[in-house]
C-alpha cells in the first residue's frame, strides 16, 4: 500500500502516463510516510462522463488513494496533498483560457484482516 488509481476524462492529453504515475508516487514518498515497494499505480481514461452542465471546457481529475490503518488524519491529509498538488502543478495550464480543471481527491483505508496483500516482490531490488 498505497494504491494510486487516477482517473482523468478524455478531453485531457497525458503524454507519458507512467511518467505521471511516477511522479505521483515519488510525491507520496517524499512525505516520508509511504515506502516505494508498496505502491500500486494506475491511470484510467474516462470516456463516459458528466461534469456539471457537459460543457467540454471542463476537464477532471480524481485521485483515490488507499491505505491500510495505522496514518492519523493529518498524515493522510498530507499524503492526499502532495498528490492534488503534484496533479495541480502538471495540469495548471488545463485552467487557462476559457477553460476549467477539477482536481478531486478520496481515500480509503482498508482495514486489517479484510484487505489481503499478498506478493513476492523483492525487497532488495526496490530502492526507497
Amino acid at each position: 500500500m498505497p494504491h494510486i488509481v487516477l482517473e482523468y476524462t478524455d478531453n485531457i492529453e497525458i503524454e507519458d502516463t507512467q511518467a505521471l504515475l511516477k511522479k505521483l508516487a515519488d510525491a507520496l514518498i517524499a512525505t516520508g510516510h509511504v515506502r516505494r515497494k508498496g505502491i500500486r499505480a494506475r491511470a484510467i481514461k474516462l470516456t463516459d462522463y458528466l461534469i456539471a452542465d457537459g460543457d467540454p471546457a471542463y476537464h477532471f481529475l480524481y485521485a483515490t488513494l488507499s491505505f491500510r490503518v495505522g496514518r492519523t488524519p493529518e498524515i493522510l491529509n498530507l499524503l492526499a496533498e502532495s498528490v492534488v498538488s503534484t496533479l495541480e502543478a502538471e495540469f495548471a495550464h488545463l485552467g487557462q483560457d476559457g477553460n476549467y480543471l477539477a482536481v478531486a481527491n478520496d481515500i480509503h483505508v482498508l482495514q486489517n484482516g479484510i484487505a489481503l496483500n499478498r506478493h513476492n516482490l523483492p525487497a532488495e531490488r526496490i530502492i526507497d
